[in-house]
């Protein structure tokens, strides 16, 4: 069945279940943030053995992994994130240089920003919390789309053209007269859509619609910045 969001479903709503994932060797780092992140009600995990990384990072599927420490450390922890192709978290490097020398492996398609060193980290916080909220929009937005793909993927090519008219707005009768066949025929393949489709009516066909565009829109955010 092909429904639209509820509210549980939308991370803006409420704190973010995806987790932050922090990989870092420093204690007080992660101590700190960790305390800062409870306050606000964002999931933490700490990983500051790289040998535990991909199998964390499997188990957690995080919205967020904030890498932090030498080039070195970084760079190893990358190239085990790039191991794990399936997952979709944003990355964020904090860095105590003025610069950092990154390696990023080719395969690599996670968002990922650089950001300074941590003198400030509710800022910091902030801005891995966006991100986190922007991923489980992104997740939502696919899931969605996947799951309608799916259903239409049933449907005749007959049928789609008749899902096209309907999601363009058009009345059976205009249906009819473009595809060359009689209205009982429209109303027929019209129900068989609505069936596999798991909808009442035409209006939630227009869900799929605006969860691309959102999908588009938020593809084109940086790490940390807000879509408006």
């Amino acid at each position: 069945m092909i429904d639209g969001p509820d509210a549980a479903d939308l991370p803006h709503l409420a704190p973010p279940n995806a987790p932050l994932l922090i990989c870092s060797l420093t204690t007080s780092f992660i101590h700190e943030l960790s305390t800062l992140a409870k306050e606000r009600r964002q999931p933490v995990i700490a990983c500051p053995d790289l040998s535990q990384f991909t199998a964390t990072l499997a188990e957690h599927q995080p919205g967020c992994v904030l890498m932090e420490g030498s080039d070195e450390f970084v760079n190893r922890a990358l190239r085990l994130f790039e191991l794990m192709d399936h997952c979709d978290a944003t990355l964020f490097v904090c860095t105590h240089h003025q610069t950092i020398s990154l390696n990023l492996p080719e395969g690599l398609q996670a968002p990922i920003a650089v950001v300074g060193p941590p003198n400030d980290l509710a800022e910091l916080l902030t801005m891995v919390h966006s991100a986190i909220a922007i991923h489980g929009l992104k997740r939502l937005a696919r899931t969605h789309l996947a799951r309608y793909a799916k259903a239409v993927s049933r449907l005749s090519d007959a049928q789609r053209d008749v899902l096209n008219d309907v999601c363009a707005g058009k009345p059976n009768k205009s249906i009819a007269s473009r595809q060359q066949v009689s209205l009982r025929t429209v109303e027929q393949r019209r129900r068989r859509v609505f069936d596999v489709l798991g909808v009442a009516s035409a209006g939630p066909l227009g869900y799929e619609v605006g969860f691309a565009a959102a999908l588009r829109l938020l593809e084109k955010v940086a790490p940390g910045e807000h879509p408006c």
